[in-house]
């Protein structure tokens, strides 16, 4: 039997160590309770995965065969956790925990789920058999990316710590829970989380609108459309310049105002230096029910144990906060006023204060909270969230609330410490998300790729749409690619690519514009690609890359006018920010070639000088060079020249390196036949190079030189081909050759070859095919 959705294998995967079933066969029994209660909860039959016969202990010789692959492609995850499940060297923890985790952050749905309520439930469901160590809590964490929610299955008696079974009574449970009404919370869950999975909307028959579940996280993300799109798994065949122009965009900075910390009293916040301290006052019953003073107490000390754990925030004592409260002789049931909540927390010399107050409203009880700056008495921020008049409720929507509060402080004491992610675009309000990119934002600067994808791998199985480490990984991918020819790395960046496309109605439209033209790079025209890079200079024109990316394209156009006034704008932007952004920047150089292709030298030369504090000698020798030979001062030029090789020299580089190097050099000063030579020489130290025969065959094509031996290279580099992808870019780049060669016919058959066998149908093969088809149609 298939699972409820097409394309998984299981509805529900039950994951546990045999340790836990041993003694009383409590997992066989929950299985069999379970089972029951969702044939009373759905329509359908829905198709459980639970192996009595289960692994236990991870040896040397254990590995995952390929049922148990496909068994883990499933909707929902149940792992039963406990004292001994919380064990990295377990066969369930390592092949069923980590693997479903690690699986479906990739797949078509994610992690996160958008419930038909609003709220946010993680595919992980944890059915918690024990309290646990802190450690074993951390661990569990670790893997999920947040906090271990679930549902609880744990009887407690003073002494006791064991699984919750049908015959505990609610009365002698400390925890006051019925195993009856867990097993139906579990059912509840598989049918709010299936719900929110299935495209057609299935209706619930919960009503839990005012109110989130131990398994559910606020919706936080309101980008979300009502209906899940289940994302496109597809392979994209990569020609080399789009290549080039995809390499050329990624490389940039993506400086985007954050929308997240975008009020202008938040600066305030980050000017304080170092950690961020906090105080928590007491909230204000509002409700005119004096039996309601408890919550009062419940509200502080939920905040102040949320924020105390996270271990990035210093967090004033409630006893000196509380006494503090008292000597100020403020008993009253309305808010407190600020002159006294300022005196407070300046006591305890804390940076900002939280404070606030519940009351009725309808049949909900509303709770409010600001948080606010001690020294300049602005509210920071605020917060509310409301529930049915119930104490468990109550307690829950604290819980959230105490999320909600501190992933924010978290995040702004990140941006207090890190100033330089203050402009960067921030797609996520989940603390541990942030943090797992800034880790992988560390590692990538230093082109410790392996260890950036591991992060921002983890910080999307946190947050399945955020925004930047999934852009990230395209980017890694197809450096990877480029750099060092890593196979398959092209199509994973793509594939991220596209994900990121699919995923574009979630964020504002200076990112749905942004992955539009990205989009369209590959699949539309250039005046597509300008009309998308327009609407975002629209919404925000303070942003280099949309000047970059439409600098590019004038300059591809011979557009030059409007390539530098757009180059120009993006330099201005640069400049603004700070010289730490002008470091290696190739705007440089690009609009070097604009002011000496119009003979602007003056203006070349200006921008020379204060490039040279900023880029490496070795490119600073090659611009001046490129000057002198424009002047004519041939002995200058060939000063800087050799100034050139002997740097390069230094930096032990290959001579096949070197040589492509002065080939450009050449190129660009109008040296054709200089230039051919270094290209020629650098194939011949590094044959199988497939980037140095791309750079050959893209001269002598663009100069329309010996296009005999550019038709070899290209069949030399489909030889070499470490992939599809590949192997469809180099044949896709023979035809056109051959249609530059007036041999239309030969032309046509392989351009056709590339549009009915290539994975996508790229804009480029689909223009070139169109061209060779009207020169091959006025022949006959």
């Amino acid at each position: 039997m298939a699972s409820l959705i097409p394309g998984y294998e299981y509805d529900i995967f039950i994951s546990y160590r045999q340790k836990d079933n041993k003694y009383d066969g409590w997992v066989t029994e929950f299985v069999d309770n379970l089972k029951r209660e969702l044939e009373a909860t759905f329509k359908e039959d829905v198709n459980l995965y639970f192996d009595i016969n289960h692994h236990d202990g991870l040896l040397e010789t254990h590995d995952v065969d390929a049922s148990l692959k496909e068994k883990l492609k499933c909707l929902i995850f149940i792992p039963i956790i406990s004292r001994t499940y919380c064990d990295p060297k377990s066969f369930a923890w390592e092949h069923e925990f980590k693997a479903f985790v690690e699986e479906a952050s990739k797949d078509q749905f994610g992690l996160k789920v958008k419930l038909l309520n609003g709220n946010v439930a993680n595919r992980v469901l944890p059915v918690r058999i024990h309290d646990l160590d802190v450690a074993d809590i951390k661990l569990c964490e670790s893997v999920l990316g947040g906090y271990l929610r679930g549902v609880e299955f744990i009887y407690r008696e003073p002494g006791v710590n064991r699984s919750l079974t049908p015959k505990d009574k609610e009365k002698r449970n400390l925890n006051k829970t019925i195993y009856r009404n867990q097993i139906n919370k579990v059912a509840n869950a598989v049918k709010e989380i299936i719900s929110g999975l299935r495209t057609d909307n299935i209706e619930t028959d919960l009503d839990l609108s005012g109110s989130a579940m131990p398994w559910e996280e606020t919706g936080k993300e309101t980008g979300y459309k009502e209906k899940r799109k289940p994302e496109k798994s597809r392979k994209v065949w990569l020609m080399s310049g789009i290549l080039a122009l995809f390499l050329t965009i990624l490389l940039l900075v993506i400086f985007i105002y954050p929308a997240l910390f975008k009020s202008k009293s938040l600066e305030n916040l980050r000017s304080h230096p170092g950690e961020l301290s906090v105080a928590v006052l007491q909230f204000q019953n509002l409700t005119n029910d004096t039996l309601r003073n408890i919550w009062k107490d419940m509200i502080q000390e939920n905040l102040i144990s949320a924020l105390y754990n996270t271990r990035e925030l210093h967090v004033r004592s409630k006893e000196i906060v509380n006494d503090l409260y008292q000597k100020k002789e403020y008993k009253g049931n309305s808010r407190i006023p600020s002159k006294i909540a300022d005196a407070i927390s300046e006591k305890v010399d804390a940076d900002i204060y939280l404070n606030g107050s519940f009351m009725k409203v309808g049949h909900q009880i509303r709770i409010d909270l600001q948080m606010v700056d001690t020294k300049t008495e602005e509210v920071l921020k605020t917060f509310w969230k409301s529930c049915p008049e119930d104490d468990s409720l109550f307690f829950q929507t604290i819980n959230l609330l105490s999320a909600d509060v501190t992933d924010f402080l978290v995040i702004s004491k990140f941006i207090n410490v890190h100033p330089e992610f203050r402009i960067k675009p921030f797609t996520t309000t989940s603390a541990q998300a942030f943090k797992s990119y800034i880790k992988g934002e560390n590692a990538f600067d230093v082109y410790d790729y392996n260890t950036a994808e591991y992060w921002y791998l983890n910080a999307l199985a946190i947050d399945s749409n955020y925004y930047n480490p999934m852009f990230r990984l395209s980017q890694i991918y197809i450096d990877q690619a480029a750099l060092y020819a890593e196979k398959d790395k092209t199509e994973k960046s793509i594939n991220w690519l596209m994900k990121c496309y699919n995923k574009k109605d979630l964020w504002p439209p200076v990112y749905q514009f942004w992955i539009s033209y990205i989009y369209a790079i590959f699949f539309e025209s250039q005046d597509e690609q300008i009309r998308y890079l327009k609407l975002r200079e629209a919404v925000d024109d303070y942003l280099p890359e949309t000047h970059n990316a439409l600098g590019g394209i004038y300059f591809e156009r011979k557009q030059y006018d409007d390539a530098i006034s757009e180059f120009e704008k993006s330099m201005a932007i640069y400049r603004k920010y700070g010289s730490e952004y002008l470091k290696d920047n190739q705007v440089y150089g690009n609009l070097a070639e604009l002011y000496r292709r119009t003979g602007q030298y003056e203006k070349e030369k200006k921008l020379l000088q204060e490039a040279e504090q900023y880029i490496p000698e070795t490119w600073m020798y090659t611009l001046r060079a490129l000057l002198a030979f424009e002047e004519k001062d041939t002995t200058g030029a060939e000063r800087f020249i050799e100034k050139y090789l002997e740097v390069k020299k230094k930096l032990l580089p290959s001579q096949a390196d070197v040589a492509l190097g002065l080939g450009d050099l050449y190129s660009q000063a109008g040296f054709i036949d200089r230039a051919e030579t270094e290209y020629r020489k650098a194939h011949a130290l590094a044959p199988d190079n497939t980037h140095k025969i791309d750079v050959l065959a893209d001269f002598l094509l663009d100069n329309n030189r010996s296009l005999s031996d550019y038709s070899e290279l290209m069949d030399r580099a489909i030889v070499l081909a470490p992939d599809k992808i590949a192997y469809y870019n180099y044949l896709e780049k023979k035809g056109w050759g051959l249609y530059k060669q007036g041999k239309h016919k030969e032309a046509l058959e392989i351009l056709q070859k590339c549009w009915d066998e290539a994975p996508f149908k790229f804009y480029s093969i689909k223009s070139h095919l169109e061209e060779v088809k009207k020169a091959a149609g006025s022949q006959m």
